[in-house]
């Protein structure tokens, strides 16, 4: 099995054999190329071959397999094609198998599916493995062939440009602050004299998120060094360091960390522990998640280690304060028994994202996300287009707010070496969600006055409750912005020392048109000012200098006497059942008990005593 760096590890390097060379020696090399998995080269000197003797069916069909194997789909197609029509004699028997296959990696979804079930039809019988996969191919072709055309019209996805992708494979984004750090296989290096240069893999930050990428100082010389991903109090990055397999274009990885100092700069490389990088198998994709409720972090990492289930799997440890790890556990409910990869846990919302080639999608590597609980992981989604493609989409990153993120891509618009080859490589894309921009002001109930130092905290209704998205606080004024994605629920806490908290509701699943929305949240003070006025019931005149007593439980908890007027006033604490008692020489007194809650929301409350 070919282990990628990025996943999808093209080692582009091209043997020039010397002129006059004949038609069996380029097969030879070809052939040779072939099974050391460098396909581009075996697909150059098979091509160097049938231009000395023509298109040969055998020579054709290994041209093929290079080129799917390449991921050069629309060679593959024609070659493919060609070999059908010309193996009268069913030599070839898996090329409409493989031809469906590459179909399907381009999009061509009825071609491919009448492909899938002529082999069925035809050689199905022959091939049990190939048969199974046919099968499940013309039943999923159905579900791509209808949920493609519906992507989500909410998502605009760029490509960057080429100030960070190049015409080598560019992966494993994320943003720290405004800086965006990524992988890139950019780097090539001659490390003997006389053999080939090879592509290394060297990590990037991009300041602002724009302009030229430059190296970080940690990557290392002689290794590929990739995959970076920081802890949240950026105290540390984990990052892997790989060897390619001899001469092979396999490449295994290993987990190192550093330390992160006051000025950014790292500290010495330590290796994981053994539990971890287990010696023979390749250890990648770490990913840093923090727990909020145990304080902990956790690394996830992909490896094809034993105890999988299936070729790469998705595997976690807890980190301890003291930087040691538990062991190793198989997350086994993201896994199938194909490769998934490229996990990023969102933890504001408690969902995880990978790439699998596993599970019903649209071809090659598809992004899709799952939903974590007590339980454990469920409700594992496809994401739509335009996330993803018929070709290969990982490496997802999503920011704290849901309405930005990258990933990367193969599919069509990447930056490629050689455009004839359509193949080669994965690029970095951007994407935005349609947002509504939620303008806030706060004001206080009692005078209608703009109210300062309001806190609002901002969620998102999911599916397992309220998913916090942000916490502000304007010390200085009443006015919020917060950025919305149509099509979901949310909810806002407006809270305040001395004042009631309120909740509102904000429904972006009804449509709407307009780029903004306003809402005005009036904050109620935590106390009541009650205002009593005293008056002769016999005429109606204001009474001068009555006694009134605030009682609760039987108990006087307030007094007072206005002997120049009829009017006294109160600070009532809400929740509180208060009675008025009002006396006066030679009168009776009349009030019934008082319930604070009664007078809600209204901060002033008129009595009359007679």
């Amino acid at each position: 099995m070919r282990l990628y760096l990025p996943l999808f590890l093209f080692i582009l390097f091209f043997a020039d054999l010397a002129q006059g060379q004949t038609f069996k020696q380029y097969v030879k090399a070809a052939d040779e190329e072939f099974n050391d998995k460098n396909y581009y080269s075996a697909m150059k000197h098979y091509q160097e071959a049938m231009l000395i003797e023509g298109e040969l069916t055998e020579v054709l069909y290994k041209y093929a397999e290079a080129a799917r194997l390449f991921e050069s789909y629309t060679f593959a197609d024609t070659a493919y094609t060609k070999v059908i029509a010309a193996d009268s004699s069913g030599k070839y028997p898996l090329s409409k198998f493989w031809l469906a296959t590459v179909m399907k990696k381009q999009g061509k979804y009825e071609q491919a599916q009448q492909y899938f079930l002529q082999f069925s039809n035809e050689k199905g019988a022959l091939f049990a493995e190939n048969q199974a996969i046919a099968k499940q191919e013309i039943e999923a072709l159905n579900w791509a062939i209808k949920t493609i055309k519906k992507p989500d019209e909410n998502v605009i996805v760029k490509h960057l440009d080429d100030d960070i992708n190049t015409a080598w494979s560019e992966f494993a984004p994320q943003m720290k602050g405004k800086d965006l750090y990524y992988s890139s296989l950019s780097e090539q290096r001659e490390f003997k004299k006389g053999e080939a240069a090879r592509q290394y893999a060297v990590v990037m930050m991009a300041k602002d998120a724009k302009g030229k990428g430059k190296k970080l100082k940690l990557n290392d010389g002689n290794r590929h060094t990739a995959h970076a991903d920081f802890t949240k109090n950026n105290q540390r990055i984990y990052y892997c360091l790989c060897d390619y397999v001899g001469t092979k274009t396999d490449v295994r990885c290993e987990i190192f960390t550093r330390t992160i100092g006051d000025n950014e700069e790292f500290g010495p490389a330590v290796k994981l522990p053994a539990n971890i990088n287990m010696p023979g198998y390749t250890i990648t994709d770490p990913m840093v998640s923090y727990d909020e409720k145990t304080k902990q972090d956790w690394l996830f990492f992909v490896s094809d280690r034993p105890g999988g289930l299936g070729k790469l799997d998705i595997w976690s440890v807890k980190i301890s304060g003291d930087s040691t790890y538990s062991e190793p556990v198989n997350e086994i409910a993201l896994n199938t028994i194909e490769n998934d990869v490229t996990p990023f846990f969102h933890h504001q919302s408690k969902t995880m994202y990978l790439a699998s080639d596993g599970r019903q999608g649209f071809g090659g590597y598809d992004l899709y996300k799952a939903d974590l609980n007590e339980q454990g992981w469920h409700d594992i989604e496809h994401l739509p287009a335009p996330f993803n493609s018929s070709y290969n989409d990982t490496h997802f990153w999503l920011n704290d707010t849901r309405t930005k993120g990258y990933f990367s891509s193969s599919r069509l618009g990447s930056f490629v070496l050689e455009p004839e080859f359509e193949a080669c490589c994965n690029d970095l894309y951007e994407f935005t969600i349609q947002i509504v921009d939620l303008n806030v002001f706060t004001f206080n109930r009692k005078n209608s006055e703009p109210l300062n130092g309001v806190t609002l905290q901002l969620f998102e209704l999911g599916k397992e409750g309220e998913i916090p998205l942000t916490n502000t606080t304007n010390p200085n004024g009443n006015d919020f912005t917060f950025p919305l994605k149509k099509g979901v629920k949310y909810v806002m806490l407006a809270t305040r020392p001395g004042f009631l908290p309120i909740k509102e509701n904000i429904d972006l699943t009804v449509p709407i048109n307009e780029r903004s929305i306003e809402r005005k949240l009036y904050l109620v003070p935590e106390n009541v000012d009650l205002h009593v006025e005293s008056f002769n019931k016999k005429n109606g005149n204001p009474l001068k200098g009555v006694e009134v007593r605030l009682v609760v439980n039987g108990q006087e908890v307030d007094f007072k006497k206005n002997e120049q007027g009829n009017i006294v006033d109160f600070v009532l604490e809400r929740g509180k059942e208060y009675q008025l008692i009002g006396s006066k020489v030679a009168y009776f007194p009349i009030l019934p008990p008082l319930t604070c809650e009664q007078i809600s929301p209204l901060p002033t409350l008129q009595r009359s005593c007679t």
